[in-house]
């Protein structure tokens, strides 16, 4: 009996380290490429033409992240890529980036991380583009 109640308790200790384990900071999940998966612009046609707010969009999508676990990340776009570092508020869900050369306190919300996801809300003075990045 006393060997089976000694059994029962140290199964149930490794079951709620490996539960406690996993059940870490959504910051260890942001590591990796990210990729835009949708783009949503939402501004003012009668400002900008259809072709200028097409434009707009490619030019999201066609811009990924990769963020490496030391908290340094390289921007890559068509014209080049651009390293800088990252951070993670764990109260708000929130990614800043600051590229390298910039003033430190010049970290700017890249975006919120959501189930899985990085959405980020990039304001216009016409209106406002919302990025969806996927890990690839």
């Amino acid at each position: 009996m006393k060997k089976h109640l000694i059994l029962s308790i140290t199964a149930l200790f490794i079951i709620s380290l490996l539960i406690i384990s996993c059940s870490g900071s959504p910051e260890k999940n942001i590591p990796g490429l990210w990729k835009a998966k949708t783009v949503e612009a939402n501004v003012d046609s009668t400002i900008i033409s259809d072709e200028q707010i097409s434009k707009g969009v490619e030019i999201q999508k066609s811009i990924s992240f990769e963020y490496f676990k030391d908290h340094t990340m390289d921007v890559i776009t068509p014209g080049g890529s651009f390293s800088g570092t990252w951070s993670f508020s764990a109260e708000t869900k929130e990614i800043f980036i600051r590229i390298d050369g910039s003033n430190p306190k010049d970290s700017t919300i890249m975006g919120k991380f959501e189930d899985g996801k990085i959405i980020s809300n990039n304001e216009t003075p016409v209106g406002e583009f919302i990025v969806t990045y996927v890990k690839e």
